[in-house]
């Protein structure tokens, strides 16, 4: 999908009634992970239209390296990634930030729809997990759903 038709997106209702809630994400820092740009540009286009401060990657190798120089307080991931998947994405990104103090949350996005494979891929370390082709307004949902759970429970 080329970037040109995500415009339009983004002057819809719903989109405005999110910014509404931004101040669940002002300034959150939000790392995105797949390997197709256009993917990483729409996430990010969205995210930041309701405050998100988003990073882009395309591999685990520089996720990684995002993650270790400024750990993210969410990170979207494909699991299909080009150098390693998603599951060893998020289990080495759990130890990095383990290892900082630091809680992220995290979405998968993925093409796996069995309910098992999308257990087996929250018990790695993801919070939720997204179907491929996800509605972005879901995507905003989930974060906000996210941030708000994590800041009751602190």
């Amino acid at each position: 999908m080329h970037l040109l038709f995500a415009r339009p997106i983004l002057s819809c209702q719903k989109l405005k009634a999110f910014s509404a809630q931004r101040q669940f994400c002002d300034r959150l820092r939000i790392l995105v992970v797949d390997n197709y740009p256009d993917i990483c540009e729409l996430f990010a286009l969205v995210l930041e239209e309701i405050g998100a401060e988003v990073v882009t990657a395309n591999s685990c190798a520089k996720a990684l390296t995002h993650i270790q120089a400024n750990p993210p307080d969410v990170l979207i991931s494909e699991i299909f990634l080009p150098d390693e998947n998603g599951l060893t994405l998020i289990r080495k990104a759990r130890d990095l930030t383990t290892q900082a103090s630091h809680s992220m949350l995290a979405i998968a996005v993925t093409s796996y729809t069995e309910k098992q494979e999308q257990e087996e891929i929250c018990a790695a370390g993801f919070q939720k997990c997204l179907s491929k082709r996800v509605d972005v307004y879901k995507l905003v949902e989930v974060v906000i759903s996210l941030i708000t759970e994590r800041d009751e429970s602190q």
